[in-house]
């Protein structure tokens, strides 16, 4: 009766009996994958399509797209010459709007819409704001108008305030009291003063930069400007937006039309070198980050292979025993390629990384089958024999390393997140894949080089990894005092609630991204800006009387900064503005700027009126370290700054600077001037007239209306982002747009992470139940997997490493590449009888070493990645598979070594 065989002894003896049948078809397979990888594979960058098609929100997002297109790209363009950026968005526009790619283009709104009735889109209170001000300024007005020069536009502003004073200490005289003094220089003069200032020293500084500030005294518009220009004054800059044809979804084409939206803009550059121009908004934002993952994921992947190939000819001081584990894992990365494409189609930025998971994971099969394939060897078993033992010897406890790593990894195909669930899939099949080929190809490769040279029975001395000075020593005195290295491990484990409870969760997805990247530079910069950010919710309506009750509630919300739909381009209560903007006539009628009467500026003069202005205001402030404009520390250190500026130029050049800037102050005044007296007769407004340019982007193909809500915080930060986000569901629960994508996203992406975590959990306790059939030697490993993710944690409150929505593949990883270290050390344990073993004396220490190494190769080498999110997950996978090593070489073995002298 033949002996009964165990399933990997079978294998092997396959694999001996046809090894080039094996390699062939191996290779073919591998082959055949890359090929049809490279022809089929797609590559997905929107967050909305890695949701689960089962969550709600997926539905809710894929109506909005359908009815109102992609969302947009934003082109900023940034500069201290509002006038030249309005150019160069003519020049960008008109190129765009050529492109076929292109779907649509919203840089300015036809001015003609604004004609008559600008200050219609002013609310009430602004307009009596505008009124009070004219009236209060009339004297200002009479002097500034019949003599256009900046000394007298200064001396003007010298006599507000001289005013001011006087009244101030009228009133004084009569029993004003303290808390009455305060403020006494009227917050507008001071406004009208600073913005003043800033804008002669941006002349004098940027050599003709300038920055209207006559909104300070004449606000006609908000971040639409009277000429149509989506504009914001004070920050300099101004907004092109521009929408992808829907075509264009994928990876490659999104790619590609965002490098041609900025071929023209590098064109343009070269006209315009005073001015900053950059691309961000979702779908740049989504490229770049998927452009710069790809990138960082390869140079990753080769890293890891270079530097695991330089680790085994170091260790092994040979050649082919390097290469064949490095062989069998390509096949299995190979086979996994195609595997992803078959089975799924395509890569997001999240399964892009399953090749260097694989790389440090799928190494250690042939790790552990190289290195004690060496220890039969050298104890002179003939090589046919010895790959059939080391198959059984090794399989089983690589077999059982496998089968939790994979289901670790499966756990997360069970997640609402599509992204992470494929994940889930892909690099649990790849670590199967890479198990095969260990069970496979490396016994082949081995087989044929060893019948192919002159069989070596002689026993050798096993190879050890420990012969550095003072290794050996110190591991047989650790190996002798087990009580210490428990003692000392249990103080680490202890050390976690000092500090591992402070490591912090940051879910800003924004400081995940690739340093340096342009979208992520500049949609920083719009939120730095005061409030602009790429990221809105949208709604619909049916009707108009819906859309006005739903503007009106999202208006009131006090997360929300502004909400635009076609209404916003029909202004409220037009007859009562009527009435207001009929009351400022006698205020503005009477001026006519005479720039024949203007002198040019002496910058002696001028430096001597700022100076006495500034000494006016000299009085200390309660808070005199605040900025703003219409303080009076705040207009005291723009009068610094203006002088501070003039007196490092020489005469000649401040000269110069002033004669240009007074000319373009008071030409944009008598435009300014101009524009209210052309609109103080407004004829209204109604839907009808609104340019089709505006009905076609705020009235969907199927007659709905669009409402873009936009926040008042940053909701790039998880807090300011979950309140704005209930705030609108609270009017609407199907509510739309890039804030809630992002927040449904990153919210499924976490539960996905600790569901998978969990589940992984389980699956590897049941798994280890039946890999050891004992709850004993289950629990050891389970607890050693334990110890390993606290000393992880307490690792991270250390170097301050905080977990985020990239990293946290750690929870279901850390469970499948830390338990196998131990699995091999316990197996190796049970192989001896169950006693005492010191690892690092065995071929199975060296191999956990080399593993251990590699991995850490393969996920250090992710912290060269340019994304912040791959480098941290990077640095958090190397610290706790270097806790997983210490434990599994260090502490399981003096915990083995306790437990066998208690049953003694």
């Amino acid at each position: 009766m033949a002996e009964k065989r165990s399933p990997l002894e079978f294998i092997a003896s396959l694999v001996c009996r046809f090894p080039w049948t094996v390699l062939i078809v191996s290779f073919l397979i591998a082959v055949a994958s890359v090929v049809f990888t490279v022809e089929k594979i797609e590559f997905i960058t929107a967050r909305s399509e890695l949701l689960s098609p089962k969550n709600p929100f997926y539905q809710i997002y894929k109506d909005y797209r359908a009815e109102f297109g992609d969302d947009e790209v934003v082109v900023v363009v940034e500069g201290d010459d509002l006038d030249r950026a309005r150019e160069l968005a003519n020049r960008l526009g008109e190129r765009f709007e050529k492109e076929d790619f292109i779907q649509e283009v919203f840089y300015r709104i036809p001015p003609e819409i604004f004609q008559g009735n600008a200050l219609l889109y002013l609310s009430v209170e602004e307009l009596e704001d505008l009124r009070e001000k004219l009236e209060r300024h009339q004297d200002f007005l009479t002097e500034v108008t019949a003599t256009p020069d900046l000394a007298t536009l200064l001396n003007a502003i010298n006599t507000e305030i001289n005013k001011a004073l006087v009244r101030t200490a009228v009133i004084g005289l009569l029993g004003e009291t303290k808390a009455q003094k305060k403020g006494k220089i009227h917050p507008g003069d001071l406004e009208i003063l600073s913005a003043v200032m800033e804008s002669a020293t941006l002349a004098i500084e940027k050599k003709g930069g300038y920055r209207s500030p006559w909104n300070a005294l004449f606000k006609t518009g908000g971040t639409i400007s009277e000429d149509g220009y989506i504009v914001k004054e004070d920050a300099g800059m101004l907004l092109i937006l521009a929408v992808i044809r829907e075509t264009t979804g994928g990876f490659i084409t999104e790619k590609e039309a965002i490098a041609r939206i900025r071929h023209p803009i590098e064109e343009v550059r070269k006209d315009f070198p005073d001015l900053r121009i950059g691309v961000t908004g979702s779908p740049a934002l989504g490229a770049d980050e998927m452009v710069a993952s790809f990138r960082d994921m390869t140079i990753a992947t080769l890293i890891a292979l270079v530097g695991i190939v330089l680790l085994f000819v170091f260790s092994f001081r040979s050649f082919w025993r390097p290469i064949f584990p490095i062989v069998a894992l390509l096949m299995g990365l190979f086979w996994s390629v195609g595997f992803v494409t078959l089975a799924i189609g395509h890569l997001t930025v999240l399964s892009m990384a399953f090749g260097s998971i694989l790389a440090g994971l799928g190494i250690d099969f042939g790790i552990h089958w190289v290195v004690r394939y060496d220890e039969n060897r050298e104890r002179g078993i003939a090589f046919e024999p010895a790959i059939r033992q080391v198959s059984v010897q090794v399989g089983r406890a690589n077999f059982s390393s496998a089968i939790t790593t994979a289901l670790a990894f499966y756990a997360l195909g069970v997640a609402s997140f599509r992204g992470i669930a494929e994940l889930g899939v892909i690099a649990g099949t790849g670590v199967l894949l890479c198990l095969w080929a260990s069970l496979t190809v490396l016994p082949a490769m081995v087989f044929l080089l060893e019948k192919g040279r002159a069989r070596r029975t002689k026993a050798r001395e096993v190879t050890r990894i420990s012969h550095v000075p003072y290794l050996n020593p110190l591991l047989e005195y650790l190996f002798h005092h087990p009580k210490i290295i428990v003692g000392v491990a249990l103080g680490i484990t202890l050390g976690v609630p000092i500090f591992g409870f402070q490591v912090h969760y940051d879910s800003n997805l924004l400081n995940l991204q690739a340093r340096g990247t342009e979208s992520v530079e500049w949609e920083q910069r719009l939120i730095d800006s005061g409030g602009w950010s790429s990221l809105f919710g949208t709604d619909q309506a049916s009707t108009l009387e819906e859309l006005a009750a739903k503007v009106a509630r999202y208006e009131g919300l006090s997360s929300v900064g502004s909400v635009r739909s076609v209404l916003s381009f029909v202004p409220k209560e037009q007859e009562v503005k009527k009435e207001r903007i009929g009351m400022l006539g006698p205020f503005i009628e009477p001026f006519t700027v005479q720039q024949e009467a203007a002198f040019e500026p002496d910058p002696q003069e001028i430096e001597a009126i700022v100076d006495r202005i500034r000494f006016k205001i000299r009085e200390e402030e309660e808070h005199p370290e605040q900025e703003a404009p219409d303080t009076v520390a705040g207009a005291r250190k723009r009068l610094d700054r203006f002088l501070g500026s003039i007196q490092k130029i020489d005469p000649q050049q401040s000269e110069e600077a002033l004669v240009g800037f007074q000319g373009r102050l008071f030409s944009d005044f008598e435009k300014k001037l101009k524009l209210l007296r052309d609109n103080l007769h407004p004829i209204g407004m109604t839907l009808e007239q609104v340019p089709s340019l505006i009905r076609d982007r705020y009235i969907g193909d199927t007659g709905k209306y669009l409402i873009q809500i936009f926040p008042e915080e940053d909701i790039w930060e998880p807090g300011p982002r979950k309140v704005f986000v209930q705030e609108l569901r609270g009017v609407n629960p199907s509510v739309a747009g890039s804030a809630l994508q992002l927040y449904e996203s990153s919210t499924a992406m976490r539960q996905a992470y600790l569901q998978g975590g969990v589940y992984s959990f389980i699956a590897v306790f049941l798994v280890l139940l039946w890999d050891f059939r004992s709850l004993r030697w289950a629990s050891l490993v389970m607890g050693s997997l334990l110890a390993s993710m606290f000393w992880t944690l307490l690792g991270m409150g250390i170097f301050d490493i905080r977990f985020n929505l990239a990293n946290l593949i750690i929870v279901p990883l850390i469970l499948g590449v830390g338990i196998d270290y131990s699995i091999h050390a316990v197996h190796r344990s049970l192989e001896e009888g169950g006693g005492p073993i010191n690892l690092m004396e065995k071929s199975t220490g060296k191999a956990i070493l080399l593993s251990a190494l590699t991995t850490i190769i393969g996920f250090g080498a992710l912290m060269i990645a340019h994304h912040r999110g791959v480098a941290s997950l990077g640095a958090l996978l190397t610290l706790g598979v270097g806790s997983a090593l210490l434990i599994a070489i260090l502490v399981l073995p003096a915990v083995l070594q306790l437990l066998h002298k208690k049953d003694s």
